[in-house]
């Protein structure tokens, strides 16, 4: 994306293979209107999942993220500067840094210091985040419903979601 006062740059063209020549343009259309389907259903199924503990589908994302980067490998730091948050979630900074306001408040995040730039705040979850995460997986394994009912309109079916 251009700074303020800059001209955008042009657009790099792909290169064409087999799998993306035109005539292969209403698969390609088809599979991303099929996949931003079943993006909107995952979202659905969320913001269901979380609604009893209180968080947005955003805030749940945000710390699911931080819980699996948590699962890795413990000598490593497990912490996100908010940047690579938003790039890893696909929302903007803006609203990385109100979601990460709001679970700061509730304690689920800890500001985690950065000793090669003191600027940069890395977070990663808090103990008390990361019961929430458990309690909405123990939630799914119970049987809360997985996702509203399928888009019939474009022959979509929910199985393909998966």
């Amino acid at each position: 994306m251009p700074r303020f006062g800059e001209q955008p740059r042009p657009r790099a063209r792909l290169a064409t293979s087999a799998a993306t020549r035109p005539s292969d343009a209403p698969g390609r259309v088809d599979r991303a209107c099929r996949q931003a389907v079943a993006g909107k259903l995952a979202l659905r199924a969320i913001a269901v999942w979380v609604e009893a503990v209180g968080v947005s589908e955003t805030e749940f994302r945000l710390l699911w993220l931080l819980f699996q980067q948590d699962r890795g490998d413990a000598s490593k730091s497990t912490a996100l500067d908010q940047a690579e948050l938003a790039e890893r979630l696909a929302v903007s900074a803006a609203q990385v840094s109100g979601v990460i306001e709001r679970l700061r408040q509730r304690e689920l995040v800890d500001r985690v210091p950065d000793v090669s730039d003191r600027r940069r705040q890395l977070w990663r979850l808090a103990a008390a985040g990361k019961a929430m995460v458990l309690t909405v997986v123990a939630q799914v394994a119970s049987g809360i419903p997985p996702l509203a009912p399928p888009f019939e309109g474009g022959g979509f079916r929910q199985e393909d979601a998966a």
